[in-house]
């Protein structure tokens, strides 16, 4: 619980304003009070992991992530892999990230949306923009996600000649 407690605590930091009127990490102050241990430090790498970019009109989003279920495992820290599929269900429901399992080739969708990188940036305590936080390049969303997308294909094309032989 400590990682959780760290996040808030430089969420709150970061909401500081001259005129004490700052109120924009609500929204995030809330969402970490209903995450999970593993849910933050599923997010953490994802956040951390993940390539960043910025569309035309100048909004962050990010590049695909997925950890196979032995990675997994390893980083949350728990061998549940009932539980892991529960807390990856939550996070794509609260829109934190896009995917989750995919039982064919038993690895998972953990790429952030940009809220969770947004948030990720002030659990850093940063208070400016999360594309200048993670110094972005400009990129063509459905350009990144068209190719992670054949890269996933790919994956499991060849998951499935694997398991045929």
């Amino acid at each position: 619980m400590k990682i959780i407690f760290k996040i808030v605590g430089q969420v709150l930091a970061s909401s500081v304003s001259v005129d004490g009127e700052d109120d924009s990490n609500l929204l995030f102050t809330d969402l970490l009070g209903r995450l999970s241990k593993v849910q933050v430090i599923i997010l953490n790498y994802s956040c951390e992991t993940a390539d960043k970019y910025h569309s035309r009109s100048g909004l962050i989003f990010a590049g695909g992530v997925s950890l196979s279920l032995k990675n997994l495992v390893d980083l949350s820290g728990t061998n549940d892999i009932h539980r892991i599929d529960r807390e990856l269900d939550y996070l794509r429901e609260v829109g934190l990230i896009r995917g989750g399992f995919d039982p064919v080739i038993a690895d998972a969708d953990i790429s952030p949306n940009a809220l969770a990188l947004q948030m990720y940036v002030r659990g850093q305590g940063y208070v400016g923009s999360p594309t200048e936080y993670f110094n972005t390049k400009e990129a063509d969303p459905e350009k990144v996600e068209g190719e992670w997308f054949q890269q996933r294909q790919q994956k499991l094309r060849e998951s499935q000649q694997e398991n045929s032989a």
